[in-house]
C-alpha cells in the first residue's frame, strides 16, 4: 500500500550548525543522562553508548526498560552503522595513499571498472578528493533508486554495475567539482566499487586489511556475520520492526558495515592514537582536505567547532538503525551512539551527542505522544503540494486528530508529540509544522530527506517584507554560551546570521522581528524593550530555546 511515500533513501549524515547549550545541569552518570533523554520516548528506541576519555564509560538504555532483555541489546550486539561505514572506506583509501598506490588527485573514473563514464564539468573531472569531501557534484543517490527501487525496505540490494552505469548517464554536473557540498551516496558507492577494482581484491578484503584486523574489530562484518554474533533487529520510529539493509558485493563502503559498540570503541581509540604507526592511515584520513560550502571535511570526517574545541564526526542511518561517532583528537575523547531505531526523520543523534560532551549542555527530552492543540489543527488544515515529489495532498482535522490524504492514496492518521511534530501512525515519516513568509506550512521528512510543502489554498497571501529601516536595528553580536554566539549583519535586502566559527546564513523574514532558516530548523526572534529597542535574540532549534543579550 502506497501512503504518502516520498523516497529519498539516504544514509544520513547530520551536520551540526547551531549547537545549543543550557546552563545549570547537575552532574549525572552516563546512564542517567541517557535515561533523561529516552525514558518513555514514543519511538521505543534502545541505545548503546560509549564515552571515551581517561576511561571508557558504557551504558545501554531503552525507552521501555523491559526491552533491554527482550531486544537482546548489549555492547557486543552488532548494529547497522550506516554512513559511519564511509569513514572506514576513507581509511581504506588513506591506506592505499600511504602506500603510494593512489592519490587524492586521481580521477574517480580511473579506478572504476571498464565502461564507467563519469561526467565532467567544463572538462574538469571528479577527483577522489571531491568524492570523500562530498563535493563531486554527483546526486545523493543513483537515479535507478529515485524512480522505483525493487524493494523500498531494502533499497540498495538490487544495485548492479549496469544500473550504476545507466544512472551516471543521467547526471549533468551543475558546478565544478570541489566547490559545492552535496552529500552523495552515489559517489561513495562508486568509490567503494572503484577501490576494490583498483586493488584487484574484494572490498571486504580491503576492510579486513586496513580496518578490521589492525583495529581488532572482531564482530564487524558486511554480508555474513561471524559465528556467535548477535545481530540487533532494526525498527522504524513507530516501534515496528523493519528489514535489514543489504548491499551488493564491493558496494558495502557506502553504508553496509555492521559493528558492535565494543568494535567502535576500539575504532575510536585507534583514531585517537597518533603514535601507532600501523594505524597512521586512520590519522591521515582525519586531516582537512577541502571546505566546500564552508564545511571543512577530511576523508569523510566532518569537522565542527563548539567554542574552542574542534570535533570530527559522522552520523549514519539505515532503514532501521541510527549511529554516530564523534572524536576530539586534541583532548583524546570520543562519543559513540548506536540505536536500534531509525531516527533520521526526527533529527538523528547529534543533539544527544553534544549533550554528552559536557554536563552544562542540556539533554534532549523524550518525544511523548500528547494531544495536538486544536488551533494548530485548524491552521494546518488545507491543500498542499510537495513539488519535488510531484504529490498533492490534503490535511484536515477530524475528532481532534490530524488526517492526511495524497492524491490516489489512502488517508492516514497522524499522532502528535511533545516536540511539536506530527507523525503517521503507520509510516516512518514526520510532518513538522513550519511558519513561513506565506503562512503556516510544514516540512515532510521521509527516507532521510525533507521537502517543504507549498500551500495551495493561500496563494493570495503576500510574503512578509520587513521594514528596511529595522534591519540595522538587528545588527550586533549576541553571545549565547561561553565560546559560542550569533553575529547579525544588515544586508540590502535582509539580514544574515552567523554562528561562531560557522558560515553566515541569510535568513528568511517570517513576521515582525522574526526570521527562520529552514534547512537547520532554526527560528530567530529579536526581542525589544518597553521603548522598542532590540535588546536580545532568541534562538529556537531542535525543541530548545536559548536567548542572548545584544552587545
Amino acid at each position: 500500500m502506497q501512503t504518502l511515500k516520498i523516497t529519498a533513501i539516504l544514509i544520513a549524515s547530520y551536520i551540526f550548525i547551531f549547537p545549543i547549550e543550557a546552563q545549570g545541569a547537575k552532574p549525572m552518570s552516563l546512564e542517567e543522562r541517557l535515561q533523561e533523554s529516552i525514558a518513555g520516548d514514543r519511538t521505543g528506541k534502545c541505545l548503546v553508548v560509549a564515552k571515551i576519555g581517561q576511561k571508557v564509560q558504557r551504558a545501554k538504555v531503552c525507552a521501555n526498560k523491559a526491552d533491554l532483555n527482550d531486544r537482546s541489546i548489549d555492547f557486543d550486539t552488532t548494529f547497522e552503522i550506516g554512513s559511519i561505514s564511509k569513514l572506514m572506506t576513507g581509511n581504506v583509501l588513506a591506506g592505499l595513499i600511504n602506500e603510494k598506490k593512489l592519490t587524492l588527485n586521481d580521477t574517480l573514473e580511473s579506478i572504476l571498472p571498464p565502461g564507467f563514464k563519469v561526467p565532467k564539468y567544463q572538462n574538469k573531472p571528479i577527483l577522489l578528493k571531491h568524492v570523500v569531501t562530498h563535493s563531486s557534484g554527483l546526486p545523493a543517490i543513483p537515479s535507478v533508486l529515485t524512480s522505483a527501487p525493487s524493494d523500498p525496505d531494502n533499497p540498495y540490494s538490487s544495485l548492479t554495475e549496469k544500473s550504476l552505469k545507466t544512472s551516471l548517464q543521467d547526471v549533468t554536473l551543475g558546478s565544478a567539482p570541489g566547490t559545492q557540498m552535496q552529500y552523495s551516496n552515489f559517489a561513495m558507492i562508486l568509490l567503494s566499487l572503484g577501490l576494490a577494482h583498483a586493488s584487484n581484491v574484494s572490498f571486504d578484503e580491503l576492510l579486513a586489511k586496513y580496518v578490521f584486523s589492525p583495529v581488532g574489530m572482531k564482530s564487524a562484518f558486511t554480508a555474513q556475520p561471524k559465528k556467535g554474533t548477535v545481530f540487533a533487529d532494526g525498527h522504524i520510529q513507530t516501534g515496528k520492526k523493519t528489514s535489514h539493509w543489504d548491499f551488493p558485493t564491493n558496494m558495502h563502503g557506502v553504508g553496509g558495515i555492521r559493528a558492535s559498540l565494543n568494535d567502535l570503541v576500539l575504532y575510536a581509540q585507534a583514531n585517537l592514537d597518533s603514535n601507532n604507526k600501523k594505524l597512521s592511515h586512520l590519522i591521515t584520513a582525519q586531516k582537512a582536505i577541502l571546505s566546500p560550502s564552508e564545511q571543512t571535511i577530511g576523508i569523510n570526517w566532518f569537522h565542527s567547532k563548539l567554542g574552542e574545541q574542534e570535533f570530527l564526526f559522522h552520523e549514519g542511518g539505515t532503514g532501521g538503525f541510527s549511529s554516530l561517532i564523534m572524536i576530539n583528537p586534541n583532548s583524546k575523547t570520543a562519543i559513540i551512539i548506536l540505536s536500534d531505531t531509525a531516527l533520521t526523520n526526527i533529527g538523528g543523534l547529534g543533539e544527544l551527542a553534544f549533550s554528552l560532551i559536557s554536563s552544562d549542555i542540556e539533554a534532549p527530552k523524550p518525544r511523548v505522544t500528547i494531544e495536538a492543540p486544536q488551533d494548530l489543527l485548524k491552521q494546518l488544515s488545507g491543500e498542499y503540494e510537495l513539488t519535488e515529489a510531484n504529490l498533492k495532498l490534503s490535511l484536515w482535522s477530524e475528532k481532534g486528530k490530524l488526517f492526511g490524504q495524497a492524491t490516489g492514496q489512502q488517508k492516514i492518521e497522524f499522532a502528535y508529540d511533545s516536540h511539536g511534530d506530527f507523525y503517521p501512525i503507520s509510516v516512518d515519516a514526520l510532518l513538522k509544522p513550519a511558519k513561513s513568509s506565506t503562512g503556516l506550512t510544514f516540512d515532510w521528512f521521509q527516507g532521510g530527506g525533507s521537502i517543504r510543502a507549498k500551500r495551495l489554498d493561500m496563494a493570495t497571501t503576500k510574503e512578509f517584507v520587513p521594514d528596511s529601516k529595522h534591519l540595522t536595528e538587528y545588527a550586533g553580536t549576541y553571545p549565547l554560551i561561553d565560546g559560542f554566539g550569533l553575529t547579525v549583519r544588515a544586508l540590502d535586502d535582509g539580514i544574515s546570521i552567523q554562528g561562531t566559527n560557522q558560515q553566515a546564513l541569510k535568513v528568511t523574514p517570517v513576521d515582525k522581528d522574526e526570521f527562520s532558516y529552514d534547512s537547520v530548523d532554526a527560528y530567530f526572534i529579536f526581542n525589544r524593550d518597553d521603548h522598542g529597542k532590540v535588546v536580545s535574540l532568541t534562538l529556537k532549534q531542535a525543541g530548545q530555546t536559548l536567548t542572548g543579550s545584544k552587545q
